[in-house]
């Protein structure tokens, strides 16, 4: 009699639950209702005002009383943690106890102290952890790691980032302007920069940073940045600004001696006559995180190491007064 085989992990449908019904939880809800393997089947959220549209979803999501009551949810496999950076700790020292892996927006947290702490729980937990930085699993910042890495590019010589903003919080970000808007979580080098210093490392390691000069508005996130990472080998050089009556825009362009390539519209890269991306980025994602539940170490999503070291060189520019 042949002996029978354990199904394959790779038709597992895995439950996730969502902390955080705002913009983000909304927009991952949605991908996570397409994917064929994942479940959205709960979500937590402290306020009232996200809770008609999440319960309006095509499945049938329980709302949870607490963070607590939300890891009573049975047969749960993920945590997806939407919740504005200054939760993020609780939710995660929760998931810990609860020994539920987790997916965790960006930034890791709004503190060094609290993503040290974060860095410290997971790490001795040992459950799958992962930061949704989408560039580590878009196809176009994929590219650009792929060509230097490759040395396709020759000796790198230069990278640039420009970023533009007509206003800060953007207009789709409305329902989260109570802390977008304000210095303790918000601005945009937490928001926006923080997916481009995640990149940086990726391609060119660890850096310090430098500014030159960082303008702050009324409300006291910042309007203007110019400031530098400085690698090992290469420096990138920023250039983020609130102007006003633009179309928001970025500009991720790196140079070497044998080429360029330029990342643009968050995944539109461009390189020898070829367009790669922009492709579904947070499908992509969690097709990898459903190998990182399964244990495959080749997912490639953010780490809680590098997430920590962008919260770090994130922090140093919003505490820099400039030059």
């Amino acid at each position: 009699m042949q002996q029978q085989q354990p199904p394959s992990t790779m038709s597992k449908q895995y439950q996730v639950a969502i902390v955080g019904a705002g913009v983000m939880g909304q927009r991952m809800l949605a991908v996570l209702e397409q994917h064929s393997r994942f479940t959205p089947v709960a979500f937590y959220e402290p306020g009232t005002t996200a809770d008609i549209v999440m319960q309006d979803s095509g499945r049938a999501l329980r709302r949870a009383d607490s963070l607590q009551d939300l890891f009573n949810t049975r047969g749960l496999d993920l945590l997806y943690i939407a919740s504005p950076p200054a939760a993020h700790l609780d939710a995660v020292r929760a998931a810990v106890a609860a020994g539920i892996p987790c997916l965790c927006e960006k930034p890791l947290a709004n503190t060094v102290a609290s993503a040290l702490a974060i860095h410290a729980q997971v790490s001795a937990s040992g459950l799958p952890f992962a930061v949704n930085f989408p560039f580590a699993r878009a196809e176009g910042p994929g590219k650009l790691m792929d060509l230097v890495a490759t040395d396709a590019l020759g000796d790198i010589t230069s990278a640039r980032l420009r970023v533009r903003f007509a206003r800060w919080p953007r207009a789709w970000q409305a329902g989260a302007t109570s802390w977008l808007e304000g210095p303790s979580e918000g601005g945009f080098t937490r928001e926006v920069l923080s997916h481009f210093i995640f990149l940086a490392h990726r391609l060119f390691g660890p850096s310090q940073v430098e500014v030159d000069e960082i303008v702050r508005g009324a409300k006291g996130t910042e309007t203007l940045l110019k400031a530098r990472l400085r690698h090992a080998n290469v420096t990138t050089e920023i250039d983020c600004a609130v102007e006003g009556d633009i179309v928001d825009d970025n500009r991720f362009e790196v140079t070497g001696t044998a080429g360029s390539a330029v990342l643009t519209e968050w995944f539109k890269l461009r390189h020898g006559g070829t367009t790669y991306g922009p492709g579904q980025a947070s499908v992509r994602t969690l097709d990898a995180a459903a190998r990182l539940l399964e244990g495959d170490a080749s997912s490639r999503l953010a780490t809680a190491s590098e997430a920590l070291e962008v919260v770090q060189r994130v922090e140093a520019l919003l505490a820099s007064q400039g030059r």
